[in-house]
């Protein structure tokens, strides 16, 4: 719990500091659409996730993603499926530095392959059925340039709960 408390404290310091960057309210309207690329988070390892704004203050989102399941020990190879999270994103602020609640579902093809196992990353174990809900909170920096950068913190709710970090990279059009 403590280490939440840091994250959630260093996103707050760093939106202060870089808030003085903000300019005319609008960058999402001015810049809609972005594509990027994921660490963790809704992709539990990798993806890559595109967005369309649909006004300052909300957007909607789908990411293509690969997940891998802790092998068992007759498996040489851990099991693996792609994951389509579809999320919504409610932002707190209209200036290029804003603080997001992000919620959605995670569709999972794969699911017979990797269900009721273990990620291979952290306490997530997939459900059997192909569906997984996800929530939280994170900070964004969008700027004129293109430029996106995400930090959020999830709870995945499937088989098990789970608490998660996600970084997400990309380019703002």
């Amino acid at each position: 719990m403590k280490v939440w408390k840091t994250i959630v404290l260093a996103l707050i310091a760093l939106h202060g500091f870089c808030s003085w960057q903000a300019q005319a309210s609008g960058i999402r309207s001015r810049l809609p659409w972005s594509a990027g690329f994921e660490v963790l988070g809704r992709a539990v390892l990798y993806g890559f996730s595109l967005e369309r704004s649909l006004s300052d203050r909300f957007a909607l989102g789908l990411a293509f993603a690969q997940a891998e399941a802790q092998a068992s020990t007759s498996e040489a190879k851990p099991p693996s499926t792609g994951l389509i999270p579809v999320s919504a994103f409610w932002y707190l602020s209209e200036s290029q530095t804003s603080f997001f609640l992000i919620g959605g579902w995670t569709w999972i093809p794969g699911s017979s392959g990797v269900g009721g196992r273990r990620a291979i990353l952290g306490t997530l174990r997939y459900p059997t059925d192909p569906f997984m809900a996800h929530g939280g909170l994170g900070w964004e920096i969008r700027q004129e340039n293109g430029f996106l950068f995400r930090v959020f913190g999830l709870v995945t709710r499937s088989a098990s709960t789970s608490l998660s970090m996600g970084l997400n990279l990309g380019f703002a059009f």
